[in-house]
């Protein structure tokens, strides 16, 4: 059995000490300095210790439910980071009726503890659009998406991506690795979608994906991922490589912070998602020349229809109101000719478009914002709100249609 690797962080605040100090524990697959997934995870929890919060780490990919319980012993928030911890976390947290547990790219459609919060990830429109633009570039007409495991939010992600890439008329295989932490398995899997005429590969692996990434960079073969690269993923770059995805953990856990200072926790069975806070979804290319942005942002523009080709569910055209959760609104005009506008910025342009009830604004820096049907009214949603990174940490929340052109 894989011995687990025992790290404690603890740093104290400097001025005045918490009224009680937070006590967080973390658990992953693999390492947490892996360039990736867990590098999210590890940001946020030196942004909380920077903070004064007390963090536990436990890395390995054995015993999770031992890990768990260790960790619950001594911790007031327990971050399970990935779904492959959601059944022991569900079968731990019963014993620690005080602990909070946080499941990261957890099962919503499976019942949990009260006590145990499911962020999932909701990455599949994300993939829809990276699935376009890997059929839009493929030569061969033939792409591949290389996955981790077969979990519910990576089935959904690698059918999201294989739908795009239909649409633009590219077939698609989909493999599974059936592990996050062998870059050679990783290298060999993508070796052979390769050498089986897939010209670009979406992989979304982890540690088993690096080695994914460098074999297509060694072969000229475009690749796109999830996660903007971090330190300790090295050279994995490739013609054509996009990083679509991020998501914010020091966010989420600023906000999990917060709660347990005012012991106001959201309702049971509340999902929270990753993006919760300050999260964002931005497009980043990494080839030579640059990918024009622009141009692809045209391309995703499907004028009033949904991505799987019905009738738009709702009439997007005129003028919105999208709104900060500081109550500052962004004024944005959607257009009859797939194009929208808005005062952010002085001539932002982008278009627009629907998947699955969502209007989709995709702007030509990279940003995309969501605008989610919710009953009678609007709701932002997702991945906004279309700052700069640099910028504080903020979020969009709310929006209303104001006036049709």
């Amino acid at each position: 059995m894989k011995k687990w690797l025992s790290l404690l962080c603890c740093l104290c605040l400097c001025g005045p000490a918490l009224a009680q100090e937070f006590r967080v524990g973390a658990v992953c697959t693999g390492q947490f300095h892996d360039g990736s997934w867990n590098a999210m995870l590890e940001e946020g929890l030196q942004a909380l210790a920077a903070e004064g919060t007390i963090v536990y780490r436990l890395a390995g990919s054995a015993d999770a439910d031992r890990a768990i319980r260790e960790l619950a012993g001594k911790s007031d928030l327990v971050v399970c980071h990935g779904g492959e911890f959601q059944d022991a976390a569900v079968r731990v947290a019963p014993d620690f009726p005080r602990v909070r547990f946080l499941v990261t790219g957890g099962d919503l459609d499976r019942p949990v503890p009260n006590h145990v919060t499911i962020a999932p990830v909701e990455s599949a429109p994300a993939a829809y659009l990276m699935g376009r633009w890997a059929g839009l570039r493929s030569k061969s007409h033939q792409v591949a998406y290389l996955g981790g495991q077969a979990m519910p939010d990576l089935v959904r992600e690698a059918d999201a991506f294989r739908k795009g890439a239909a649409e633009v008329g590219s077939r698609c295989e989909i493999a599974w690795a059936d592990t996050w932490t062998d870059p050679v398995k990783g290298r060999e899997l993508a070796a052979r979608l390769i050498e089986a005429g897939s010209d670009v590969l979406m992989i979304d692996a982890d540690l088993t994906g690096h080695g994914a990434e460098r074999i297509a960079g060694e072969r000229g073969v475009a690749w796109v991922g999830l996660a903007l690269p971090r330190q300790g993923r090295g050279d994995t770059s490739s013609p054509g490589a996009l990083a679509l995805l991020d998501y914010d953990m020091a966010g989420v856990l600023s906000v999990w912070r917060s709660w347990f200072g005012s012991r106001q926790y959201p309702p049971a069975g509340t999902p929270i998602p990753l993006s919760l806070s300050s999260g964002y979804l931005r497009c980043q290319t990494m080839e030579a020349p640059p990918f024009d942005i622009a141009g692809w942002a045209r391309e995703m523009a499907l004028g009033q229809r949904t991505g799987d080709g019905k009738p738009a569910p709702f009439q997007p055209l005129g003028r919105w109101l999208i709104h900060h959760t500081d109550g500052t609104p962004i004024r944005v005009t959607v257009r009859s000719d797939g194009t929208c506008a808005s005062d952010w910025a002085a001539g932002e342009y982008g278009v627009w478009r629907f998947q699955d009830d969502r209007l989709f604004l995709v702007w030509t820096d990279g940003w995309l914002d969501v605008i989610q049907r919710s009953g009678e009214g609007f709701e932002k949603r997702g991945w906004g709100p279309g700052i700069p990174r640099d910028d504080p940490p903020t979020n969009l929340n709310r929006a209303e249609k104001t006036a049709d052109s």
